[in-house]
């Protein structure tokens, strides 16, 4: 087993290890409709609920900017835990 793996598992909680199995819509995770930034309901949301991953749809995604910013917010998001 790695290293890093093994200090991860012992350092989090069975609710953060099963939070982790799960990939959900960012609507879902901040309890928003339509979700087209990643800003501060995301950060708290993935602080509280540190999911495997997040999917986006069209409705998520205006243009090619805006992804952009999302996805670059998020992961540094996942980054600050």
């Amino acid at each position: 087993m790695d290293a890093r793996f093994g200090e991860w598992i012992s350092t989090h909680t069975l609710e953060e290890k099963v939070a982790q199995m799960f990939i959900i819509t960012q609507d879902q995770l901040t309890g928003y409709d339509t979700v087209t930034a990643a800003g501060e309901a995301t950060e708290k949301a993935i602080r509280k609920i540190p999911v495997g991953g997040i999917i986006y749809f069209k409705d998520n995604l205006i243009d090619e900017y805006q992804t952009r910013e999302m996805l670059t917010n998020t992961k540094k998001y996942y980054e600050q835990q």
